[in-house]
């Protein structure tokens, strides 16, 4: 079994493109970026690029006209609150412990990921056929709205302490994404709870909490998770 890491960032790029880009960001970005936030607009500034961004993520990247059947299993959560945890899990006990994989992505599909080339399309079913329990599992990063529910299907939601989370979030972003480039703490604290975000952590909550007693969706906590992992598997 491979890490669930995918190289999706520098990785992605040679040196002879890395390099100069670190240079830009040293000579130019760096301190305009600066001169932003000295005058007071880093928050405009991060709001229009977070937008632009949700607007890229979100455009026509859902589940489309697939209907989860009862061989899905859907692990639903918000980012950095145990969701390759729960994946791996899952998986797991579709493959009854013995799901082998280059990437977890190569297994379990991503609909409402911007790259469907990284990761394997809803269409493909052979995780499925491989698996003895016939399930497979399927990740989304979606509100519960968003999800297509159907009575067949599993849902599992984990829901993480909110700054728990947004710790997470922003150290992940920073060393993948923006790098040097990433604002200050207050800065991103500010934007991660806006309606600017890419993802709404209370709307998120929301919907999943409010139908908590359906009975083919399961919430658990990270916390609980953390305290007895036998007890959530």
């Amino acid at each position: 079994m491979a890490s669930s890491h995918r190289p999706f960032h520098h990785d992605l790029f040679p040196a002879y493109i890395r390099y100069p880009v670190l240079v830009l960001t040293y000579v130019l970005l760096k301190p305009l970026l600066w001169l932003v936030d000295t005058a007071g607009y880093s928050d405009r500034l991060w709001a229009a690029l977070s937008r632009k961004m949700k607007a890229k993520m979100l455009a026509g990247h859902d589940f489309g006209d697939y209907r989860p059947s009862r061989h899905d299993v859907v692990v639903c959560t918000f980012p950095k609150c145990g969701t390759n945890w729960a994946m791996q899990i899952a998986y797991q006990i579709a493959m009854r412990g013995k799901g082998e994989f280059r990437h977890i992505h190569d297994v379990v599909p991503w609909p409402d990921f911007a790259r469907q080339d990284l990761v394997v399309p809803l269409s493909d079913d052979t995780a499925r056929q491989a698996a003895p329990t016939g399930l497979r599992v399927i990740k989304t990063y979606l509100e519960w709205e968003q999800i297509p529910y159907t009575p067949d299907a599993r849902y599992i939601c984990i829901l993480r302490d909110p700054k728990d989370a947004f710790v997470s979030n922003y150290l992940f972003v920073r060393d993948v994404m923006f790098g040097l480039l990433m604002p200050v703490v207050p800065v991103w604290l500010r934007l991660f709870f806006s309606d600017a975000a890419p993802f709404h952590w209370s709307g998120h909550l929301h919907g999943y909490w409010k139908d908590r007693h359906l009975p083919n969706l399961l919430i658990l906590t990270f916390d609980e998770m953390k305290q007895d992992m036998a007890a959530a598997v």
